[in-house]
């Protein structure tokens, strides 16, 4: 028997479980790709279902229909570090989907809310230095002097 057709169906078949690990290997990816967007726009949704609760217990302080609580205050800012640190490997992987893929739905909105979150948990003196709350208390009284400021509620 001649083995010439053996070797060439061999030399194929092989040449096609490589490829066959490689589309795997690729289609998990791709797969990844879209369980991660979706993954995001969860934590988007999380992110603001804990932006409602916060604003509306605060409004309802605020109004006096609900006494202020530390334990309630610490419970809420709580949330918001957990989510953040929920979120700490999903932002560092945007950039490997990203570079894979192009555009990551969901990711813009992530980030967003990521950088709201890290204002949330930075304590008011880190947040407000001195000189810097200084330059904008001198900006806004310069801007009420010249009349480029307007009360709350009244257009311009």
């Amino acid at each position: 028997m001649n083995d010439a057709p053996l070797k060439v169906a061999w030399k194929k078949v092989s040449a096609y479980c490589e490829e066959s690990k490689l589309w795997k290997k690729d289609h998990a990816l791709a797969m990844g790709y879209y369980n991660f967007q979706d993954f995001l726009r969860d934590l988007v949704g999380l992110f603001d279902t804990i932006t409602k609760i916060d604003e509306d217990w605060r409004w309802q302080v605020l109004r006096h229909e609900t006494p202020y609580e530390e334990a309630v205050a610490e419970s809420i800012r709580k949330l918001y570090e957990s989510w953040h640190e929920a979120c700490a490997a999903p932002v560092g992987m945007l950039p490997l989907f990203e570079s894979r893929f192009g555009r990551v739905e969901n990711a813009e909105e992530l980030l967003v809310r990521w950088r709201e979150a890290q204002g949330i948990l930075t304590p008011d003196e880190e947040f407000f230095t001195g000189d810097a709350l200084a330059g904008l208390r001198d900006k806004a009284t310069d801007e009420h002097r010249s009349g480029e400021a307007f009360d709350v509620g009244r257009s311009r």
